[in-house]
C-alpha cells in the first residue's frame, strides 16, 4: 500500500501525528527558551566590576526600552547591552517609568574604545560610569531565542520581588545585562544613588522591584519624635488658692481622724499642731525643684513664700497618710 492510499484510508492518523509533532515542537521550543528553567535567586558579590556605558533615557512605558535595545545593538552588535530600570510598573504610573539603555563600552579593567564612544555620542548617546555593584540580589537566565528576554522578565521579576520582600532588603534599581548566551538580572544593595544617570539624579527615589512596604511606602511618615518616644509629662501646677483649700481640708481630716482614734495619738496631734501653729514640723526650706516643671511665672515668683509654706504642708500630708 502506497502512502497516498494509506492517507486516504486513515486520514485521522495523519492529523493526529501532525498535531502531536506540532505540540512536541512547541514544548521543545519553550524548554529551550527557558519557560521551565529553574530560577535561583541569590545575594552575592557581583563579578562585573565597574562599567562604562553609553545610554539613552526613556520616561514612559518600558516597552519602548525594547526599541532602544534594538537601536543600541544595531550600532555595536558585539557589545553586551545593559538596561537600568528605576521604577516598579506595579507602583508607578506608566508615563512616569524611568529607564536608561545602551551598550557596555568597558567593564572592569577593560577600557572603552574611543571610536565606539564617538560613534555612540554621534547618535545621541551619553557616556556614564557605573560603580562596582558590590553585593547584589541577582540571577542568570539563558538567552537562547528571540523571546527569551520576554520569558525572563515574566518569570524572574516576581521571584526577585518575593525574595527581596521576604528578606526585607532594599535593592534597586533593576539592572539587566544581555550577553551572548545569558541575561544577568541584578539589583544593588548599596550605593544605589550612583546608578542614577544625570537625567534622573534630582529624583533619586526609586521603588524598582523592591518591596517598599518594608523600605519605602507611598504614604509619607509624618510622625515626629514626640510620636515615636514617650516623654514624661510636666506635672500640673497647683495655684496658691488650691493649695490653701487642700491645706484646710487636710487639717479638718486630721482632726476628724484624731477624734475617731480616741487614743490621743501623739504623732497625729503633732501633725495638727504643726499645721496650725507652724511649729517644728514645718520646714522653712523650699522643696527641691521638679526637673520636669516649667519655669515659674512672675506671679508665682511674687508668692514665693506662700508656695514654700504650702509645699511643706504637702510633706506633712504624706506623713499623715502613712500614719493613717
Amino acid at each position: 500500500m502506497d502512502i497516498v492510499a494509506f492517507i486516504a484510508a486513515y486520514p485521522g492518523w495523519l492529523l493526529g501525528a501532525a498535531t502531536a509533532l506540532l505540540i512536541f515542537t512547541l514544548i521543545l521550543f519553550l524548554v529551550v527558551a527557558g519557560v521551565f528553567t529553574h530560577i535561583d535567586i541569590k545575594t552575592q558579590e557581583s563579578t562585573l566590576g565597574p562599567m562604562v556605558m553609553a545610554y539613552k533615557t526613556n520616561v514612559g512605558s518600558y516597552k519602548v526600552a525594547g526599541d532602544l535595545f534594538t537601536e543600541s545593538w544595531s550600532l555595536l552588535p558585539h557589545r553586551e547591552q545593559i538596561g537600568l530600570y528605576y521604577d516598579d510598573p506595579e507602583n508607578v504610573p506608566e508615563n512616569e517609568l524611568r529607564a536608561a539603555v545602551g551598550p557596555i563600552l568597558g567593564k572592569g579593567e577593560q577600557k572603552p574604545v574611543k571610536d565606539e564612544m564617538d560613534l555612540m555620542m554621534k547618535h545621541g548617546y551619553k557616556i556614564f560610569h557605573l560603580p562596582d555593584p558590590g553585593f547584589v540580589v541577582n540571577t542568570v537566565f539563558p538567552y537562547r531565542t528571540t523571546i527569551s528576554f520576554l520569558i525572563a522578565i515574566w518569570r524572574v521579576y516576581p521571584k526577585l520581588k518575593k525574595y527581596i520582600t521576604e528578606k526585607s532588603l532594599c535593592a534597586y534599581p533593576a539592572i539587566e545585562v544581555y550577553g551572548e548566551k545569558d541575561i544577568v538580572f541584578m539589583m544593588p544593595l548599596s550605593h544605589q544613588e550612583e546608578f542614577f544617570v544625570s537625567e534622573f539624579q534630582e529624583e533619586q527615589e526609586s521603588v524598582a522591584t523592591t518591596d517598599m512596604g518594608s523600605v519605602i511606602t507611598n504614604d509619607k511618615d509624618d510622625r515626629t519624635d514626640d510620636d515615636l518616644f514617650l516623654k514624661p509629662k510636666t506635672p500640673v501646677r497647683v495655684s496658691r488658692t488650691s493649695r490653701r483649700s487642700v491645706d484646710s481640708n487636710l487639717v479638718e481630716a486630721a482632726n476628724t481622724l484624731n477624734t475617731v482614734n480616741g487614743n490621743g495619738d501623739v504623732v497625729m496631734s503633732s501633725v495638727i499642731e504643726a499645721l496650725n501653729d507652724g511649729g517644728p514640723g514645718v520646714s522653712s526650706q523650699p522643696p527641691p525643684e521638679d526637673i520636669f516643671s516649667e519655669e515659674p511665672s512672675d506671679e508665682e515668683d511674687v508668692a514665693g513664700d506662700s508656695t514654700n509654706e504650702s509645699s511643706s504642708f504637702d510633706d506633712l500630708a504624706d506623713e499623715a497618710e502613712i500614719k493613717q
